[in-house]
């Protein structure tokens, strides 16, 4: 268990907020990759495929976008005193960095250590 997140509860308006924050960062970066796709697309032969998967990631970009504002507006509205348990949220997340921002603490590792190259 990751000893950061030993602390027994956390605000559900905190943990929204920074799943918002999660879920905006991605979106940002879905956002960028599709700029990137656009241009391989347009230099590419007419692929009916690709076309499908470039639609599919930016429903995915859209989505994502939207949940982010939903649990942005759950942060706001939220009674404060609505208090989850961490260690129930938190012990299965194997990604450590993302863990301890969803648990309120500043990540000690950079967002981009999470990135496993294959």
């Amino acid at each position: 268990m990751n000893p950061l997140l030993n602390q027994e509860q956390v605000r559900l308006s905190a943990l929204a907020a920074q799943i918002g924050q999660e879920l905006t960062s991605l979106a940002d970066e879905i956002d960028q990759l599709q700029g990137m796709l656009s241009k391989v697309l347009c230099a590419a032969a007419p692929d009916p495929d690709l076309m499908v998967q470039a639609q599919a990631l930016d429903r995915a970009f859209q989505h994502i976008s939207q949940l982010g504002g939903v649990l942005d507006r759950i942060a706001v509205y939220a009674d404060p005193e609505w208090r989850l348990a961490l260690p129930n949220l938190l012990n299965p997340v194997s990604l450590t960095a993302l863990a301890e921002r969803l648990a309120g603490h500043a990540s000690l590792i950079e967002a981009d250590d999470e990135l496993e190259l294959l």
